[in-house]
């Protein structure tokens, strides 16, 4: 009984002295960068295009973000985490000059949720667990009785700048309230 004991209290040992953290598979937060601190011209820039509007379909948005699967004609949700000024540009379909965004510093993610029930997005969590990025959108159900039920999908769009993210791939979630 002694072996057994020595040998699990050896192995917890293990992992929790481990510090490399590709073996750590907990997510942790990714805060993003507080659009109070951007400059005015990214800022201004991205709340014009992505934030004054809700859309009412993937072709309607000014940055081409939707085609992460060609056999998929409407996803619930579409996000690109842009990396380059060269890449922000060639998914930008819109006609006001781009900003100047420093990507060897910062990591750009863009993207919408499509719902016709959602009345808005609360917040957005990005998360990383060593291996992929998680980001969970926080949508808002109206839950009312005279709810008003749009005739077509409606896009909630949203942008954040983060520090440099590391090159893993993104999964992303819808959770309704």
């Amino acid at each position: 009984m002694k072996k057994y004991l020595f040998i699990l209290l050896a192995a917890i040992a293990l992992v929790a002295c481990s510090d490399d953290e590709e073996e750590m598979s907990i997510p942790h937060m990714v805060s993003s960068i507080p659009k109070s601190e951007l400059s005015t011209e990214v800022r201004d820039f991205f709340e014009a295009e992505m934030e004054s509007t809700h859309y009412s379909g993937w072709n309607s948005m000014p940055f081409n973000i939707a085609k992460l699967d060609p056999t998929d004609s409407a996803p619930p949700y579409a996000c690109r985490i842009i990396k380059s000024q060269e890449e922000l540009v060639n998914i930008y379909t819109g006609k006001k000059e781009l900003p100047e965004i420093d990507f060897t510093a910062y990591s750009l993610i863009l993207g919408g949720f499509l719902n016709v029930a959602t009345v808005g997005l609360k917040h957005i969590v990005l998360q990383d667990n060593g291996y992929e990025m998680l980001l969970t959108g926080y949508l808002e159900e109206d839950k009312s009785p005279d709810y008003y039920y749009y005739p077509e999908p409606i896009i909630r769009p949203f942008w954040n700048l983060y520090p440099k993210l590391p090159d893993r791939p993104l999964k992303v979630w819808a959770n309704k309230n």
